[in-house]
């Protein structure tokens, strides 16, 4: 399991679909931003249905508008998949990484993310 992983403190249950936001503008120098075009999501924790929409789907993910730093995202579970016993009780986390290379700079980025997804 990773450790350095930023975890969400909210809880997503296996039928909803749900946005998230990475923060990356302590990490970003000055004038350095993400770009989009190279953001790439990858679920660590498979056979369970989880799901990250991206290019093609109707929600793909999104930067802020301010100063596109921080990287918005949906997740779901697959629907032949959510009521699992695994996401009864305490429920599972599920570990992603994404990666991305900076503007203009061109330095590759990747972090590691957690998601709780259990039962309500």
């Amino acid at each position: 399991m990773t450790t350095n992983a930023t975890a969400f403190d909210d809880i997503s249950d296996p039928g909803a679909y749900k946005d998230w936001q990475l923060d990356f503008t302590n990490e970003l120098e000055a004038g350095e931003t993400v770009s989009l075009g190279t953001v790439v999501f990858t679920i660590v924790t498979t056979g369970l249905g989880f799901k990250i929409d991206g290019s093609g789907d109707t929600n793909p993910p999104s930067l802020d508008v301010g100063t596109s730093k921080m990287i918005t995202f949906w997740t779901s579970v697959d629907v032949s998949n959510r009521s699992e016993p695994e996401f009864e009780g305490e429920g599972i986390w599920v570990i992603g990484t994404v990666a991305f290379t900076s503007t203009p700079q061109g330095r590759v980025y990747e972090r590691s993310f957690k998601i709780n997804f259990k039962q309500r």
